[in-house]
């Protein structure tokens, strides 16, 4: 029987940090050993499962039925922030906000303990899946469960709760070959949990980057303070350039991209600027981004950017990591996308939503982005399913921005979004539906 869990990073004698996800043998009973530490549901027979629940015929996690659980779409009580709302930041709390309506504790399980609806828990709270189940409590970031081996993720609408983590990948070289909310540490090359996933796991005076998830100030002061490489510092916050070309820019006026900014432009009617690092383009002096050859011989400068890269003739022409601009011919450094899911709920999209058995839910994509500002491709799959449910997980079953879940049995079912750029590099993110009596 194999114990998961998480702890804070360890580190070895050279002081590099050791990853954070481990395996432990435990010769008897897992949950005689974390009962202890008031959590068994960290044991698992095998990755992703708490306790085995075989034999379980009648799933209702999620069942409401004399429980504090909110209903669909009430937000009263509950400060979770409607996306892109968060007070001094663009990354919405993942669902635990605080003041919401938390499960009032009912039945006399302990944590742990097999259940099949969050009535029969004294938390309030049961995780069940056809991968086992187990009552489990609230937690706001994953701090809270690391000690049990479980992360923290949306559960119900305005809270979350600690749950089994994804299984441990055997090694990565992007974000994709990770299951969420891991993502490739490619110091190391292995999955594990990214610095923060939203601005709850960040220090005080920090906020979480989407794109990169990783910390970042909440007021900046250069640009070189910004996580993502798509980003510049403007009026103290890290976000997307004023412009990318002449043409998002007043009459008058030239962009220098290196800067993000729209400047006034200088007048070069005889088409000859003054200094050798400015060409005349339209009757307009302009930075010339490539006037100093790149360093490595065997790069081009993109003239667009001023930044030097492999050549390239095609999207396929480029090393991993890296996207090919085909009107320069030049690769460049590619930012993953940031996939952003929510499903619809009380005229809100939010990460976690009950609703009626016999309802449809609708999924959403929309506040998913690309940083190079590319188009963006999508697929959706069922990762977590009730016990006795007779759909197959890991099955995409919609390929849209927006897509249609149900009506579905009771019970509680996690929904992954995978989000595609041009390059093939990948962003994922879960939801959490429950369908209720």
């Amino acid at each position: 029987m194999n114990c998961r869990f998480l702890s804070s990073p360890v580190r070895d004698n050279s002081g590099r940090a050791q990853s954070t996800l481990r395996t432990w043998a435990f010769p008897g009973l897992c949950r005689l050993f974390l009962l202890s530490l008031a959590l068994a549901g960290a044991c698992s027979p095998g990755p992703g499962k708490m306790v085995d629940a075989e034999g379980a015929d009648t799933p209702a996690p999620g069942d409401a039925e004399g429980s504090d659980t909110p209903a669909p779409g009430d937000a009263e009580g509950s400060d979770t922030p409607a996306p892109g709302d968060a007070e001094g930041s663009d990354t919405p709390a993942p669902g635990d906000a605080e003041g919401s309506d938390l499960p009032t504790p009912k039945g006399d399980k302990e944590l742990g303990e097999e259940c099949l609806a969050d009535a029969e828990c004294k938390s309030g709270l049961c995780w069940a899946t056809s991968q086992g189940s187990g009552c489990t409590m609230a937690c706001k970031t994953h701090s809270e469960c690391q000690l049990f081996g479980l992360i923290c993720i949306p559960m119900r609408p305005g809270i979350n709760a600690c749950a089994p983590p994804p299984p441990v990948q055997t090694g990565c070289s992007t974000h994709q070959d990770c299951l969420y909310p891991t993502a490739c540490i490619g110091e190391f090359n292995w999955c594990d949990l990214p610095e923060c996933t939203w601005d709850g796991d960040c220090p005080a005076g920090q906020e979480c980057e989407p794109a990169v998830r990783k910390c970042q100030p909440a007021v900046c002061q250069t640009t070189y303070e910004c996580e993502n490489p798509a980003s510049f510092c403007f009026d103290g916050k890290c976000g997307p350039p004023q412009c990318a070309s002449r043409k998002e820019c007043k009459p008058g006026e030239i962009c220098n991209v290196i800067q993000g900014l729209c400047l006034e432009g200088k007048p070069c009617p005889e088409g000859t600027c003054s200094y050798y690092n400015e060409e005349c383009v339209d009757g307009l002096c302009q930075p010339k981004l490539c006037a100093v050859p790149c360093d490595n011989p065997g790069y081009t400068c993109n003239p667009a950017t001023g930044k030097c890269g492999p050549p390239c003739a095609s999207p396929g022409g480029c090393p991993a990591g890296f996207g090919c601009d085909t009107a320069a011919g030049v690769c460049y450094p590619n930012v993953p996308p940031a996939a952003i899911a929510r499903v619809q709920s009380g005229g809100q999209l939010v990460p976690a939503a009950q609703l009626a058995v016999g309802t449809t839910a609708t999924l959403d994509a929309s506040l998913s982005f690309d940083p190079e500002g590319g188009p963006l491709t999508y697929s959706w799959m069922l990762t977590a399913v009730p016990p006795a449910s007779t759909l197959t997980p890991d099955t995409i079953f919609c390929q849209k921005e927006q897509c249609q879940l149900g009506p579905l049995a009771p019970g509680f079912h996690m929904v992954g979004l995978w989000v595609h750029d041009a390059t093939g590099a990948t962003s994922i993110q879960d939801v959490a539906v429950v369908f209720a009596k």
